[in-house]
């Protein structure tokens, strides 16, 4: 059985273009509390930047997520994340690299700002070992062009690329110790159900990568307090996925 060590998310979101509760990012957080009945919470602040740069710096929650799709002015609290992400897990999508593409946030997480994401319309998944559990999102993500600013391309500088625009320039970048991951696209115009399992593409990759990065950091623990493994059916097949070496015993 897996455990979730009670893991409170901090999160702000600013998707003016869907409901609260139809933008993907609050989708997946929903999804995963079912996966994890009363073991996963979240702080949400809904398109209210101030309230949520102050409560980064009170909070006690164990990993902030940053959603930004529109509010220009995120690039001011730059500091703030930057602060945060020296201890805590940080993920953060933002279309806005480019307005301090030289600000040491970046640099946590293994990556720089490249250039404007331009007319790129999908976006490559690469690193499976994130992308694989809960869901098992499809090879390419369609993009589709909801807000004016779309994002940056990244070059990886030590961090580990998941995910490639079709011009093979990094779209998302995560640090090697998996604790900053920076996202140059918007999961948000990931609109589509290409798997046709009835749930958008963007919603399943924010839903992966979000536990991804809560196991990764040690908030997800096995019933015996070890790292744990996580298993998946494929067709007849029973896969199984683990941070590091692992033994499964079969009773």
């Amino acid at each position: 059985m897996l455990l979730l060590a009670y893991a409170d998310l901090l999160v702000f979101s600013d998707d003016y273009l869907h409901s609260q509760s139809e933008t993907p990012v609050v989708q997946a957080l929903v999804r995963l509390s079912q996966l994890f009945p009363g073991q996963i919470t979240w702080d949400l602040y809904w398109q209210d930047l101030n309230g949520f740069v102050n409560a980064l710096a009170t909070s006690p929650a164990k990993v902030a997520l940053v959603d930004n799709n529109s509010f220009y002015a995120l690039s001011d609290h730059l500091n703030e994340l930057y602060n945060w992400a020296l201890g805590r897990p940080l993920i953060i999508t933002t279309f806005n690299v480019d307005t301090a593409p030289g600000h040491p946030l970046w640099a946590l997480a293994g990556a720089q700002w490249r250039g404007d994401m331009s007319q790129d319309t999908t976006s490559l998944i690469l690193e499976r070992g994130v992308f694989g559990w809960p869901e098992e999102v499809p090879d390419t993500l369609l993009l589709s062009h909801l807000y004016e600013d779309r994002g940056d391309s990244l070059v990886s500088i030590g961090g580990v690329t998941l995910t490639l625009f079709e011009g093979g320039s990094a779209s998302a970048v995560m640090s090697s110790d998996c604790r900053v991951t920076l996202v140059g696209f918007l999961p948000a115009e990931a609109e589509a159900d290409r798997d046709g399992d009835g749930v958008q593409d963007g919603v399943e990759f924010y839903e992966d990568l979000i536990y991804y990065v809560l196991d990764c950091n040690g908030l997800l623990v096995s019933e015996g307090g070890g790292r744990s493994l996580r298993l998946a059916q494929r067709g007849l097949e029973l896969w199984g996925f683990s941070p590091g070496p692992a033994q499964l015993l079969l009773y």
